[in-house]
């Protein structure tokens, strides 16, 4: 996925947006919309995602209880795609201080939220990534199991 992996990250840097789905406490999928930060070159190389939801939400619940999480970004102008599956964990406050220039710089409306007592940040590690080009027929797919 060398060429893949390049042009999966030029994707996850050009867009603010992803989805990211889980499993509720009570067996059915939940999606939400939210914004990431891409953390690249990490852990040999591994790409890492940040995302920061509120303790109280639908979120922060269902990854505390499954760690298991799916990730999707989509470029609807080039129609490009990366799919990502892996594991979520919460990042501990005292750690935050390596993410956090990272967040505001993505995101700079990001620093009115991130030392409220209530904002807490999750890391994404994929095990699994397919970055699509499907402005072509046949799509172009790259796949990687990490």
């Amino acid at each position: 996925m060398a060429d893949g992996r390049s042009e999966l990250y030029k994707l996850l840097t050009s867009q603010a947006l992803g989805v990211i789905s889980r499993v509720g406490a009570d067996g059915a999928p939940q999606s939400a919309v939210v914004g990431f930060t891409p953390r690249p070159h990490l852990d040999n190389g591994r790409l890492k995602l940040v995302i920061g939801p509120s303790k109280g939400s639908r979120k922060a619940a269902n990854i505390a209880a499954d760690h298991r999480v799916s990730f999707v970004v989509f470029d609807e102008h080039k129609r490009h795609t990366v799919q990502i599956e892996g594991s979520a964990r919460l990042i501990d406050p005292r750690d935050l201080g390596e993410y956090r220039q990272l967040i505001i710089d993505r995101n700079p409306v990001s620093a009115t939220y991130i030392d409220k007592p209530d904002q807490i940040y999750i890391e994404i590690t994929p095990n699994w990534m397919r970055y699509s080009d499907v402005s072509v027929f046949p799509w172009e797919i790259s796949e990687e199991h990490l």
